[in-house]
């Protein structure tokens, strides 16, 4: 074979190869984008549920905060009726503790309460923070 003719082939297979490397580093970058995909997308999913569950912890402390506050009333109520005859004074300083242990009750519920708000702040902020690193590293590997 003239050296001519095999210098054009070898040419040729070279050419070939790295069209073939080319395809394989895009295929392997591809494939380590969707991986990286999925794994913000797991993220995203554990994040979702994270929230939910503290959106219905938290409807449940206003629940019962409701409930307390109504207890409370219902009480302060009775011990105005009560007040205005002295015969029940006993029974009055027992409401009147009743209503008390319920305010504590109340006060730390609400702080619960806002420090749960808080905690799912935080939680949606890390969601809309993992959403955004997700878009931006897919306009860079795109």
């Amino acid at each position: 074979m003239p050296l001519l003719l095999r210098a054009m082939v070898l040419m040729a297979t070279n050419t070939s190869v790295c069209s073939v490397v080319k395809k394989l580093e895009k295929e392997q970058k591809l494939k380590q984008h969707v991986e990286n995909l999925n794994q913000v997308t797991d993220k995203l999913e554990e994040k979702q549920s994270q929230i939910t569950e503290l959106e219905n912890l938290l409807e449940r402390m206003e629940q019962e905060k409701r409930t307390l506050l109504e207890r409370k009333l219902s009480l302060e109520t009775k011990l105005l009726q009560l007040e205005s005859n002295t015969a029940y004074a006993k029974s009055c300083q027992d409401l009147q503790t009743e209503i008390s242990i319920l305010q504590e009750q109340i006060s730390h519920l609400q702080f619960v309460i806002h420090s749960q708000h808080q905690n799912l702040r935080s939680v949606i902020l890390e969601v809309r923070l993992i959403e955004c690193i997700s878009l931006v590293d897919g306009m860079f590997t795109a």
